[in-house]
């Protein structure tokens, strides 16, 4: 028997052996692994947002497409997308970030995007009018005693107020209190006869009285037989003309609509400043509207009437100070500022408590 060099024996069993194994491999090699192939994909409502990927949050910078985008990953034996996160941007709405785990399966990202609140359109303007600029609500302030109850029948003195020397004030408080309370049911002392019993007791000399003592008006009360005495002071009483200035002001109109659209906007740069490397300067406020547009102003000249009213009320029964208050406004004329003023003092010490 002849042998090879490698040692192998040069029969037809050999030849067999080889044509075996030869097949064998060719048919190895026809049969490949197979290939895995999975899919990712990124969704957007709305459409058309750019998806880029980053596996660490600060640098998400691997633009991967558009939305909807639909990723494959082929292998073989297994296909393995990286965990990573996935930021989806689109002109108009709030950028989103989502993080997703490692995976070898197919998987969905569904991503509603918020719109970004829009920019408040500039509020309109209009000039606010000479009774607007010049006339002020009532200011008052009062202590009332929580068991002061001046039930309707009762009977009120009102003395005539001090007032500044030669206006006439003080009669046209107390005539205007007077009735008031009278409109409103309560008995109240003629002045009349107010000063003729102060003459008489010579609490009053040439027709004046400066009655800011407490224990005269506690005497003239007994006197009267009164429930309540009244008395107090002009503080202020003034009315000439004025050179006003009218500002441009925000239209009421529009100023709920702009403050509301103006909150959101800097509320919600706020609450996702990590989102915008660069976020929107922010708008002017209103009152930044309001002193940039005071620019504009105008001025003329105007009738303002100023008015300040001090008052107390005795229990002629307690010898007590029931009621003390204070009360300041401007108004056109002289004398709807002093009916504003009675109305409030009249409320505060009539009111139920």
């Amino acid at each position: 028997m002849k042998f090879d060099v490698f040692g192998f024996a040069s029969s037809s069993k050999v030849v067999v052996l080889v044509s075996i194994l030869a097949g064998l491999i060719i048919q190895g090699c026809s049969s490949p692994p197979p290939v895995v192939t999975i899919y990712q994909q990124v969704n957007s409502e709305p459409e058309g947002a750019e998806v880029y990927f980053g596996t660490n949050r600060r640098n998400i910078s691997t633009v991967v497409g558009k939305t909807p985008l639909n990723r494959r990953v082929s292998a073989y034996y297994t296909a393995t997308f990286p965990a990573g996160y996935y930021k989806v941007v689109k002109r108009g709405f709030r950028p989103m970030v989502e993080y997703v785990e490692a995976t070898t399966s197919t998987t969905k990202i569904d991503l509603t995007l918020e719109p970004l609140p829009k920019r408040p359109e500039a509020p309109a303007f209009a000039f606010p009018t000479v009774e607007e600029v010049a006339v002020t609500p009532l200011d008052i302030e009062a202590n009332r005693s929580p068991t002061l109850v001046i039930a309707p029948g009762a009977t009120i003195a009102v003395m005539a107020f001090q007032e500044p020397a030669g206006s006439g004030a003080g009669s046209l408080v107390a005539d205007n209190l007077i009735l008031d309370l009278q409109v409103k049911g309560y008995n109240v002392v003629d002045r009349e006869q107010i000063e003729r019993i102060m003459r008489e007791q010579g609490m009053m000399a040439d027709g004046k009285t400066q009655l800011t003592d407490l224990e005269i008006s506690k005497e003239l009360g007994k006197l009267l037989k009164a429930d309540f005495i009244i008395y107090g002071a002009i503080t202020e009483y003034v009315s000439k003309s004025e050179n006003i200035q009218l500002s441009p002001m925000v239209d009421p109109k529009d100023r709920g609509r702009y403050q509301r659209e103006y909150d959101e906007f800097v509320n919600f740069y706020q609450d996702f400043a990590d989102e915008f490397p660069n976020p929107p300067a922010l708008p002017k406020s209103l009152r930044d509207w309001e002193f940039e547009a005071a620019g504009n102003a105008k001025r003329t000249y105007i009738n303002i009437a100023r008015v300040g009213v001090t008052a107390k009320i005795v229990e002629i029964q307690t010898s007590d100070i029931v009621w003390v208050g204070f009360a300041s406004l401007q108004d056109l004329r002289i004398q709807p500022a002093m009916r504003r003023i009675i109305d409030g003092m009249s409320y505060s010490f009539l009111a139920p408590q």
